[in-house]
């Protein structure tokens, strides 16, 4: 008879990366650099190594047809191509 095999986890694997439209982080509001119109939010990207360094991405969309990336470590808001 075989017994399970325990390993163990590494952390990098076992952190949960997910997209979602309820992140912890609430989403700031903002300004489009091109059209001055407020950005009207989409979802979001939790990431990041693991539960200790988390990350959050944040996507939105413009009304001019532009999409921006707001990515909360670096407090950047970037357009995406």
């Amino acid at each position: 008879m075989q017994e399970a095999i325990s390993r163990r986890v590494p952390k990098n694997r076992a952190h949960v990366r997910q997209l979602t439209t309820a992140p912890v982080v609430t989403p700031p509001i903002l300004i489009c650099p091109d059209c001055e119109d407020t950005l009207t939010y989409r979802h979001s990207y939790i990431g990041g190594v693991n539960a200790n360094q988390q990350e959050q991405w944040d996507y939105f969309w413009c009304g001019c047809g532009s999409e921006y990336q707001y990515r909360h470590r670096t407090r950047r808001l970037t357009r995406q191509a």
